[in-house]
């Protein structure tokens, strides 16, 4: 909903970017893209970890909703989610699946390993698979945003209802091109 995306963006979102600005201004990380700073970052540095995780979590979720619903993946995508999970409906099932079981505050991710393989996980706090700590590393295609700020004032703390609904405005036309970008990487 409009209010829940509004807090969503102009304050939590736009407050680890402000937060994450000021971690790097005095640091060998003031002249890097955020990638190459989650990459490369040190487990230790706390502040860095939350607000660089934080914002480049938020902003591929924020990069993968749409308003129109049941989008549509690519040929290419779909048929890389048909050899792995089955169908689309099927992908969708493990996103909830691993969504819903768990515990506290993160992300479900899709993720590209390094045999270019499909993945889903999930990660805690604002951990995501560029760390060099992973626990699944891996280029990240798609994330859902797990924390309670996410979904609470809409529905309540009714995990499961959030993700049946944000699986219908996910665009998938979005998620594609950055599947097919990655795969033509080496």
């Amino acid at each position: 909903d409009a209010k829940t995306m509004e807090l969503h963006y102009s304050k939590h979102h736009l407050g680890y970017a402000n937060k994450l600005n000021e971690a790097i201004k005095e640091t060998e990380f003031k002249a890097s893209n955020i990638e190459e700073i989650l990459k490369n970052l040190e487990s230790e540095n706390q502040i860095l970890r939350n607000n660089a995780g934080a914002y480049y979590n938020h902003n591929l979720f924020f990069e993968t909703l749409t308003k129109e619903k049941k989008t549509k993946p690519s040929h290419i995508f779909l048929a890389a989610i048909e050899t792995q999970f089955g169908s689309l409906d099927a992908l969708k099932n493990e996103i909830s699946n691993q969504a819903n079981h768990l515990v506290g505050s993160g992300w479900v991710w899709i993720v590209l390993d390094s045999n270019k393989q499909l993945q889903v996980i999930t990660t805690q706090n604002h951990d995501n698979p560029l760390l060099t700590d992973a626990t699944v590393k891996g280029i990240p295609i798609f994330v859902i945003d797990l924390w309670e700020h996410a979904y609470y004032l809409k529905y309540n703390n009714s995990k499961k209802n959030y993700l049946e609904n944000i699986l219908n405005i996910i665009d998938w036309g979005m998620v594609s091109k950055r599947y097919e970008n990655q795969l033509t990487l080496e």
